[in-house]
């Protein structure tokens, strides 16, 4: 479960370029925590990591509600 200091953050377009960079920044910065991402199917050499990454995921949100009050969307945000 996210702190309560920690921006909740859910990614669109997860599998893409960018949605990539975006999850890596993500998982290195202190004040964030991915709550969630969306995208189309990602590229069969992506397939893999992205399965066992949101497995993880899951297997962490378990017992949480998943709902996404309190996010916020931004873009460009820094």
């Amino acid at each position: 479960m996210t702190n309560q200091s920690s921006t909740p953050v859910i990614v669109n377009g997860a599998a893409g370029k960018m949605g990539r960079e975006v999850i890596k920044a993500v998982a290195n910065a202190s004040d964030m925590t991915l709550f969630g991402a969306s995208g189309r199917v990602a590229p069969t050499s992506m397939r893999g990591a992205l399965s066992a990454y949101f497995t993880a995921l899951d297997n962490k949100f378990k017992k949480t509600s998943r709902t996404f009050t309190g996010s916020h969307s931004s873009v460009g945000r820094s």
